[in-house]
């Protein structure tokens, strides 16, 4: 493989730049809803902003609180039904 900023074949572009013009060239028959989860839900920085600057992550935010809460009182109720039934 070329160093980074050597010329590629005879098109004469670096290597990280025929890279990104493979990709690109990959990602078009993707839906943007899939390209957004292939790049921005993984990185933190990203999801941040878009939880607190965006309507509809500050949506997506309250559901998932009250997921997260609902499951965690759904699982520590049927925690004491399983322990009081043991004993």
């Amino acid at each position: 493989m070329n160093k980074p900023g050597q010329g590629y074949y005879q098109c004469d572009i670096s290597t990280i730049e025929f890279m990104v013009k493979i990709i690109l060239e990959a990602l078009q028959g993707l839906p943007i809803v899939l390209t957004w989860l292939i790049f921005v839900y993984p990185s933190r920085v990203y999801m941040t902003e878009f939880y607190m600057n965006t309507w509809s992550g500050k949506q997506v935010a309250k559901m998932l609180i009250f997921l997260k809460q609902s499951y965690l009182v759904q699982k520590r109720l049927w925690t004491d039904v399983n322990v009081n039934a043991s004993e």
